[in-house]
């Protein structure tokens, strides 16, 4: 479990304005959830992600992880395996490395060094292709020898939210159930039909059991996907929609929450 108490960030701005990017912001989200969130740009989502991942301290406030009746007594307690996936993938890949360079990464993360040494041999070539096949990305599959910056933005991004499965195929040693997805507007660079894609990729992340957060200001994409809708504004939850309430949410309705025009909370 996640348990996000009393967050707040304040950034600075040019002229000298302090900004609560997160106000006093409390969430708990249970294992193996997906949760959506949404909000007007600046209401706090990129920088909730940010704290998550470490990536940013928070000024006040507290993340505490695995918060349950087993976890409370374990002084071993293991902290998820978070990968977040921002909305320029090429922020946390190396776009000069091939496909194939990035999947060895994954693989051999967690080995000695000198395995590093045996590279992207034809057994393994041939493994990867048959993943990428297997998660029907098969344009992906056939370019596994290719730079990542020769794809599009948005199948660098499908690729990369790809690769937050690939330890449960490459990896020696996988954690069940430590895995925390971070998606930050996946399919905000993808047509139609790539964007259904990389939307099927998350719901089959979270049936192999990690907890998903997924930010985007699509509400047709939250409602077809999301067991939990948390709309954020000016860095406070104003709306938390899940069970019966998230099935009788239409469209219009989520819309007009995420715009502000009705404060559930």
């Amino acid at each position: 479990m996640i348990r996000i108490e009393q967050i707040s960030k304040i950034f600075t701005a040019t002229d000298g304005r302090r900004i609560a990017a997160l106000d006093a912001f409390s969430l708990t989200i249970k294992p193996g959830s997906l949760v959506v969130l949404m909000g007007p740009n600046g209401s706090g989502k990129t920088t909730l992600f940010k704290v998550l991942d470490g990536q940013l301290s928070p000024d006040s406030g507290s993340v505490v992880w695995n918060v349950s009746p087993e976890s409370a007594t374990s002084a071993t307690s293991p902290i998820p395996c978070i990968r977040h996936v921002p909305q320029e993938p090429l922020e946390l890949a190396f776009p000069g490395m091939t496909l194939a360079e990035h999947m060895l990464f994954v693989e051999l993360a967690s080995r000695r060094p000198r395995f590093w040494t045996r590279g992207v041999t034809k057994a393994r070539l041939d493994k990867y292709r048959a993943i990428l096949e297997e998660y029907g990305v098969r344009n992906l599959a056939q370019s596994v020898t290719g730079p990542l910056r020769s794809q599009s933005v948005g199948w660098q991004q499908i690729f990369i939210v790809l690769l937050s499965a690939l330890a449960k195929h490459l990896a020696e040693k996988v954690e069940p159930g430590t895995d925390l997805l971070l998606l930050d507007e996946p399919t905000s660079s993808l047509d139609e039909e790539n964007a259904g894609l990389c939307l099927d990729l998350v719901r089959r992340l979270h049936r192999e059991g990690r907890t998903v957060i997924l930010a985007t200001h699509d509400v047709d994409i939250a409602l077809r996907l999301a067991e939990r809708v948390c709309v954020l504004r000016r860095g406070r939850l104003v709306a938390d929609i899940a069970g019966v309430d998230l099935s009788a949410t239409t469209p219009e309705g989520l819309a007009s929450i995420v715009a502000g025009a009705r404060h559930p909370l």
